[in-house]
């Protein structure tokens, strides 16, 4: 009643201050503790996702309510929704004069976690580059969020079956040193496993055996 009462400049106005007020009380880390709040402020968020540009104007803060709404959701199982809210999220920084590689990546991980959920991997392959590219640009090639990239990117291609292209990315991990791989010892041990497996299926054993060898002291560790 309120709101249809009020002229259009002072309805962009409050509206504006409703998203900083959810930007604010949203939880940034979302764990147990956290549900129960996300829960209260999710039918506020999903009513002014509803809002137009021409409603709303598509600020960082309305980006960052959206991402922090859609990797919640993410989180309890529901894609679709988490989708368009993340899709959103991720236009509205990559409108900005000078994006910001650190903020964007945020949406891209919990939108590639959608679609990998989902079994839509070609998607999840597409925004695992992007995050990996972002990262290098933000973070640099030896910092541990980008290792991370680069076995997600290698681990979802193994899930498809696509050997060759894990291999490739496998390599951009050697290729740094090796105390890296400890930064990320289980996911790091994991990856090497599995191709270590592909190898013995095609009969590769001596390329293989190192891999396990290099897995196992992971895991021991």
């Amino acid at each position: 009643v309120l709101v249809d009462n009020m002229p259009l400049h002072f309805q962009i106005i409050w509206k504006a201050r409703v998203m900083r007020a959810l930007k604010t009380t949203f939880p940034v880390l979302i764990d147990f503790k956290g549900f129960r709040q996300c829960e209260r402020l999710l039918p506020h968020v999903l009513a002014c996702a509803m809002w137009q540009e021409d409603e709303l104007t598509p600020t960082v803060e309305v980006a960052e309510v959206l991402y922090k709404t859609g990797n919640y959701l993410c989180k309890q199982g529901q894609y679709v929704t988490a989708e368009t809210l993340l899709t959103r999220a991720l236009a509205i920084y990559e409108q900005q004069p000078l994006p910001d590689n650190q903020r964007i990546v945020f949406p891209l991980i919990a939108l590639r976690l959608v679609y990998m959920s989902q079994g839509r991997y070609e998607k999840a392959e597409e925004l695992g580059e992007r995050v990996h590219t972002a990262l290098v640009q933000s973070h640099g090639l030896e910092h541990p969020f980008t290792v991370m990239s680069i076995l997600d990117v290698a681990a979802s291609y193994m899930l498809q079956g696509k050997f060759r292209q894990a291999e490739l990315w496998y390599r951009r991990i050697t290729a740094l040193p090796e105390k890296l791989l400890e930064t990320e010892p289980f996911q790091s041990a994991r990856l090497l496993t599995v191709l270590a497996s592909g190898y013995t299926s095609q009969g590769k054993l001596s390329d293989a055996e190192p891999l396990y060898e290099q897995a196992l002291a992971l895991y021991e560790k």
